[in-house]
């Protein structure tokens, strides 16, 4: 998903183990949904952004290296890369490393770590603290009224499960007696134009017609 027109889209239930990188997306286009998601023993990380947006709810990650790196776009525009994780748990993190290496827009919500540095760093500094039980937004948020700067906190609900479609009946089901076996059908020769250009039945309308007054 490195390449440019991806999404909007889902992935759920899924497990990727190995590779250089787990999940890599490119581009400004169109955003992607992640659930229940869970990452093994990736060489590099186990997330790459640049500039898409990716949201992650249920994300499992036992990893040495980070989780997720979150880049920017130039060195000074931070609009595009915007990647929210909510219920993130990340094992197996090496002590020099920190779970999210973040340069762009973050949105985190119960996120534990063992093993990491920390969960995070924002541009090269790392920000103390090995877990997130609240939430975390970067750029701060903001609002019209005087509100709390923060989310509204709602309950996310499950992915409503795809009812599979019954299969259309067939010779050996119950409606068998209604589909005939076989059918035959005599259809009339066809007659040349030049037969069909005016029949008796309507040409005295349209005769009378074309010569109203």
């Amino acid at each position: 998903m490195s390449g440019s027109d991806k999404g909007p889209g889902m992935i759920r239930y899924l497990t990727v183990e190995g590779f250089d990188t787990g999940i890599a997306m490119g581009g400004t286009e169109y955003s992607m949904t992640f659930e229940n998601i869970t990452l093994l023993n990736q060489n590099v990380v186990g997330i790459n952004n640049t500039w898409n947006l990716m949201q992650f709810r249920g994300l499992t990650s036992t990893n040495s290296v980070p989780v997720l790196r979150n880049n920017k776009a130039t060195a000074n525009d931070f609009r595009w890369g915007i990647v929210a994780i909510i219920d993130g748990v990340f094992n197996g993190g090496d002590p020099s490393n920190v779970a999210i290496e973040n340069e762009a827009q973050l949105y985190l919500r119960n996120i534990s770590t063992t093993g990491y540095q920390a969960v995070l760093s924002e541009r090269g500094t790392v920000l103390p603290g090995t877990s997130i039980a609240g939430e975390y937004i970067e750029p701060r948020a903001v609002s019209l009224f005087q509100t709390p700067k923060a989310s509204l906190g709602l309950p996310i609900q499950d992915t409503p499960t795809v009812p599979s479609i019954p299969p259309l009946p067939g010779p050996t089901s119950k409606h068998s007696a209604l589909i005939p076996t076989t059918a035959s059908m005599t259809l009339p020769p066809c007659k040349p134009p030049s037969t069909l250009a005016r029949q008796p039945s309507i040409s005295p309308a349209v005769d009378t017609i074309s010569t109203a007054p």
